[in-house]
């Protein structure tokens, strides 16, 4: 998989657990590096996810 591939992929794991914690407060996706939990932390109209293991796993979304 190219980086371009593996980016679209970070992003829509992302947006999925981001839709997942505002619509039922739980997200269910893995984090794409390790597996492990993914936390959500939203400021504003802006939001960051990342995987609780701290394996690098990060993205985040600014909002206007």
């Amino acid at each position: 998989m190219d980086s371009k591939e593996m980016l679209e992929r970070e992003r829509k794991i992302a947006f999925k657990a981001a839709e997942e914690y505002e619509m039922e407060g739980v997200i269910r996706e893995c984090c794409p590096y390790c597996n492990g939990k993914l936390r959500y932390e939203g400021f504003g109209n802006s939001f960051c996810i990342s995987c609780e293991n701290q394996c690098g796993y990060e993205y985040g979304i600014r909002g206007i």
